[in-house]
């Protein structure tokens, strides 16, 4: 070690530690010497170690047994063999059940792989850095069962307790990351954040891709290739590889990545989350890229930058676009502050924003869903409990229902479905009294009947008769 770099002597000392931890057989000073002096030898070559024992061990029990057994470090017996025979099945082994005594145990298979069981009969591997070694071993030596191996892990960490998938995804997420930037090699990458964001593990797979993304030598390359997977179209199918449709699980896990990547890449975060919204045909997505834009809206750094892409997404030609952008919009319409005011209104209440219009007008070219009522019970509200931004609903609402703020059109749909929403937020009922509710509400239906260009002749002509 005395060659070693301090950070490199640092790691090996934890690494002859752990492996001390790990060994209760260590009780004279000449076994530490040579557990000292095994860690020195084999932690950079453990590779030669293990095609020796590939050679030694054809049979695919056994090396299942010896990879489950790795990723599972640490697990039950019973979880690592039924863990073993499970993956297997994923890589299409033909696995015959035994009967009676026919063929070796838990309790051989576990002498053979090289690791031991405890008293509490978990599995461990005593040797330091082994485990990854047989993961690494197995991702070269097997490509073409990356996948299968891969959704096996998802799998395991998804469906096991929390006691053992948590350490288990975390040990993996190491692996994924240190392999994709030792090698250069993303497909893993994508693999691993396509299963897991389809075993619930969406969390996991967001950070792995964040922590690719950040890497000051892969970095660019990783967001690049995110950039491609945008862009790319969508399908269902979760093994699709690179030079094909994205899967909308990896879609939708990248569109919450980005947030996390928008305050080092700002620009970079909302030009991908505007191509996944271009190209995808599917609901789940769009609303992923949609939740993602209402995140970035609360950094005031982003603020401007994402009003911008809303602004030209609210009347695209792709409806992509306009549905990123409702679901956004909407999202940002329903928050409030402490004292019940939304966001999107100005502190004085005077007036109403550009902005907001052509928001709303893109919402009320969709149907009222349960997300638009919350949205439009939000600003009723705030006009009912303080007066001094009833003028600015009214007018906002009112100023919705022209097509845009050049084409004086008046939209008959956006009509019916501002007052089905007004309706929503203070339904009629049969003899009903007089309300603050009912009497904002037949006032903005008032204004909003007013408004029509057909209807203010007429008024005017019943006037002078």
């Amino acid at each position: 070690m005395k060659s070693a770099s301090p950070e490199a002597a640092a790691e090996l000392a934890q690494i002859i530690t752990a492996a001390a931890d790990l060994n209760p057989a260590i009780t004279k000073p000449g076994d530490f010497t040579s557990l000292v002096e095994d860690v020195l030898r084999t932690a950079d070559n453990w590779r030669a170690v293990l095609l020796e024992w590939h050679k030694e061990h054809t049979e695919s029990a056994h090396r299942n047994y010896l990879l489950a057994a790795a990723v599972l470090d640490g697990a039950p017996a019973e979880v690592v063999h039924k863990g073993h025979k499970l993956l297997g099945k994923a890589l299409g082994d033909q696995v015959h059940p035994t009967t009676g005594h026919r063929g070796p145990g838990i309790i051989e298979l576990t002498h053979t792989i090289g690791a031991e069981m405890d008293a509490d009969d978990r599995i461990r591997f005593v040797r330091p850095g082994y485990t990854e070694a047989v993961v690494d071993y197995f991702w070269v030596d097997r490509p073409h069962h990356v996948a299968a191996f891969t959704g096996w892990t998802a799998q395991q960490a998804a469906n096991l307790p929390e006691d053992l998938g948590g350490p288990l995804a975390d040990r993996v997420t190491a692996w994924v990351t240190r392999y994709t930037l030792a090698k250069r090699n993303f497909a893993i990458l994508r693999t691993v954040a396509t299963d897991w964001a389809s075993q619930r593990l969406e969390d996991r797979a967001k950070d792995i891709l964040v922590a690719v993304a950040l890497d000051p030598l892969v970095g660019k390359h990783a967001r690049d290739l995110y950039l491609a997977w945008a862009k790319a179209p969508d399908t269902a199918d979760p093994s699709s590889q690179k030079g094909t449709p994205t899967p909308t699980a990896l879609k939708k896990v990248l569109a919450a990545a980005l947030v996390q990547l928008a305050p080092a890449y700002p620009q970079i975060a909302l030009k991908r989350l505007a191509e996944i919204a271009a190209n995808t045909e599917d609901t789940t997505v769009t609303n992923a890229v949609g939740d993602a834009l209402t995140s970035l809206w609360g950094r005031p750094d982003l603020q401007n930058t994402t009003r911008d892409i809303l602004t030209s997404w609210f009347n695209a030609s792709q409806n992509h676009y306009r549905v990123a952008a409702r679901r956004s919009f909407l999202h940002l319409a329903c928050m409030a502050n402490t004292d019940d005011v939304p966001v999107l209104l100005t502190s004085d209440g005077a007036g109403s924003d550009t902005w907001n219009i052509n928001g709303w007008r893109c919402a009320l070219d969709a149907e009222v869903t349960p997300g638009f009522q919350a949205s439009f019970n939000t600003w009723m509200d705030a006009a009912l409990k303080q007066p001094d931004f009833y003028p600015a609903v009214v007018m906002t609402f009112t100023e919705a229902l022209f097509r845009s703020e050049t084409d004086r059109t008046y939209l008959p749909e956006r009509f019916l479905r501002t007052t089905h929403a007004a309706y929503g937020w203070a339904p009629a009922g049969a003899g009903e009294l007089p309300s603050e509710h009912t009497r904002l509400r037949n006032d903005l239906l008032k204004a909003l009947s007013e408004a029509d260009p057909v209807v203010r002749p007429r008024q005017q002509h019943d006037q002078n008769a």
